[in-house]
């Protein structure tokens, strides 16, 4: 099971878990094969990652991807801990916040690489 970022989904890619927005409310249920239109309307909900089955990846890497994103995830409701997290543009600023801080991760872990090479 990999986690895939919603630029990397493809019609046809089946779901190995539900995807949920912020509050849980489940979007797209596991075991449903992906079209265009629901990838046109994940992107449109802001769902930030997906998991999708696929035969190179390893527990490990997916436990610490999925760490990562609960870690981001809790420090961001910290940050928003006194505005209404159930308003709907709550949610998506807080969908942004994650996404941006997981960006720079992802910007920093790159730039750690190109330095040790």
């Amino acid at each position: 099971m990999t986690t895939l970022n919603l630029d990397q989904l493809k019609p046809g890619m089946v779901l190995e878990k539900d995807i949920k927005n912020l509050s849980g409310t489940v979007l797209v249920p596991k075991g449903t094969r992906l079209t265009e239109k629901q990838i046109k309307t994940l992107k449109a909900w802001g769902s930030l990652n997906v998991l999708e089955t696929k035969k190179n990846s390893s527990p490990e890497k997916d436990s610490k991807d999925a760490n990562l994103i609960k870690e981001i995830q809790r420090k961001v409701a910290q940050l928003f801990c006194r505005a209404n997290r159930d308003h709907p543009a709550m949610q998506i600023m807080m969908r942004l916040s994650v996404a941006d801080k997981l960006e720079q991760h992802s910007r920093e872990k790159g730039r750690h690489a190109a330095e040790s090479v």
